[in-house]
């Protein structure tokens, strides 16, 4: 039975949809919190992970050059590049290295 289980889970990874182009990065913070980030490029979106905590999506908002800004509502904001981000939560702010 396990077999047969796995052998579906692989012709429906075989067949599935391919992923929109994501990309994946850690960061360690000044206040040493390590958030993962998943940017998916093609939906203005990026899922920020706190170790430990619930993810939080924010949307893409516009920017300048090749620094990025992401945004959810006014409690949440990510901004920077892919080697180094400020991360706002509340009143909170930090600087997160790759």
């Amino acid at each position: 039975m396990k077999r047969l289980l796995l052998a579906a889970a692989v012709v429906a990874a075989i067949n599935a949809a391919p992923a929109s182009a994501q990309t994946f990065r850690t960061f360690r913070c000044s206040n040493s919190t390590v958030l993962r980030v998943i940017f998916d490029e093609e939906h203005g979106i990026a899922t920020v992970v706190p170790f430990g905590r619930p993810s939080i999506r924010l949307q893409r908002a516009h920017s300048n050059g090749s620094v990025f800004r992401y945004v959810r509502r006014d409690s949440h904001e990510l901004s920077g590049n892919l080697q180094e981000v400020h991360w706002r939560a509340g009143h909170a702010d930090w600087t997160c290295r790759h």
